[in-house]
């Protein structure tokens, strides 16, 4: 039986791509990441942030675009 990466549950069986260590140095700044079993919750919460990002990031695209034709019209 497989064990959540995130939380350490059993039962977990959702595969998703997760942030599994960091390193840095001087000049570089290295993200590992990797596919990891997380339980339903905590994939359920990892989904609910991710589309909370993209939708963020697209709603301050048309801001700015409104915010734009607004100073340019005026």
């Amino acid at each position: 039986m497989a064990y959540c990466y995130h939380c350490g549950c059993s039962g977990a069986y959702h595969r998703r791509n997760v942030v599994t260590g960091h390193s840095s140095s001087r000049y570089t700044d290295v993200t590992y990441t990797g596919p990891r079993f997380l339980c339903n919750d905590c994939a359920l919460e990892m989904e609910k942030t991710a589309l909370k990002n993209r939708i963020s990031k697209k709603y301050m695209i048309i801001l700015f675009l409104v915010g734009l034709i607004y100073f340019f019209l005026k």
